[in-house]
């Protein structure tokens, strides 16, 4: 920007006055800073306009990755849930087949598949939706619920073993305790039997 105070100041005579010289640089000065840092009002305000349509538009685009971002995360777990459970209801579709193939009684059926719940989490089934070493399963299941299967005596509620429980209700976690040795406290009988009545009285059947 032209000194404008630097002109006046070298130039102004003693008695105030500004000779023609000095009005000519100013206005030389004044034109030449006007031209080169005025900004047309019109202009300016466009300018303005421009530059927060792009704000906007960098905005919006920040505001879409993000959104974008979020609904891919949404569908990849909506994915991973229906997977888990077409999962999780494939093994226990197979793992009632193995309950019929062991003749186990097809009124405990939901009732095991609720108590089994560990023994379906580790199944792993083959491209044809079959179990694999099935035969394993199945010869667990025949020890497990032996009380269930049709022929062999049905476990009532007076039972020879009841589980040692003085009166209490037993939990899963008593039923399936394990001592120091890592072998289970309750026979497999006794296991049962408390199993049984404790999902009974959960409303299982």
């Amino acid at each position: 920007m032209a000194d404008f105070e630097s002109i006046i100041k070298n130039h102004c005579s003693e008695d105030g006055g500004i000779p023609a010289e000095a009005i000519a640089k100013l206005t030389k000065a004044i034109s030449t800073t006007v031209g080169n840092e005025f900004v047309e009002k019109t202009r300016y305000k466009a300018k303005l306009e421009e530059i927060e349509t792009l704000k906007t538009e960098k905005q919006t685009a920040e505001d879409s990755a993000t959104t974008a971002e979020s609904w891919k995360k949404k569908y990849e777990t909506l994915e991973a849930e229906t997977k888990a459970k077409e999962t999780r209801s494939a093994k226990e579709k197979a793992y009632r087949s193995l309950l019929e193939a062991a003749s186990v009684d097809g009124k405990h059926h939901n009732m095991l598949v609720k108590a089994a719940k560990e023994d379906i989490d580790g199944i792993e089934l083959d491209k044809d939706g079959n179990i694999k070493n099935a035969d394993k399963l199945t010869e667990k299941i025949k020890t497990d619920w032996s009380g269930f299967i049709v022929g062999v005596t049905e476990i009532g509620a007076n039972t020879p073993n009841p589980p040692a429980n003085n009166g209490s209700k037993m939990t899963k976690a008593d039923i399936y305790a394990k001592d120091d040795n890592g072998k289970y406290k309750l026979d497999t009988t006794t296991r049962q039997n408390a199993l049984a009545e404790m999902l009974r009285n959960e409303g299982g059947t």
